[in-house]
């Protein structure tokens, strides 16, 4: 199989296979959402065990983190200016958690 490119007007980017490999034993749920902070880690939301999954700008494993005690049924996440990062849910509790970088 070739390389896989997506060309846009203005821009070409190529498919990075295998970015974002999770440790063994660990799987997404349905992902429903990505942000990046300000030093280029990508947050990936989504409906697994592990609500937040967090990867290095190259796709490296980082951190995940929040539960069904954090979050029933996440939607969207992400960063303001200052870094903060808000997640939104929806159905039984809609809400918006804001999480201050400190």
């Amino acid at each position: 199989m070739g390389e896989r490119v997506l060309s846009l007007p203005g821009a070409s980017y190529s498919l990075e296979p295998g970015w974002g490999r999770l440790p063994q034993g660990m799987a997404f749920g349905h992902v429903v959402g990505l942000a990046v902070d300000g030093e280029d880690n990508v947050y990936v939301l989504n409906r697994g065990e592990r609500r937040v999954v967090v990867f290095s700008r190259e796709g490296n494993y980082l951190d995940a983190w929040g539960g069904e005690d954090l979050f029933l049924n996440p939607h969207c996440v992400c960063f303001d200016s200052r870094g903060d990062l808000y997640v939104g849910e929806t159905l039984e509790g809609s809400r918006v958690q804001k999480f201050t970088r400190l």
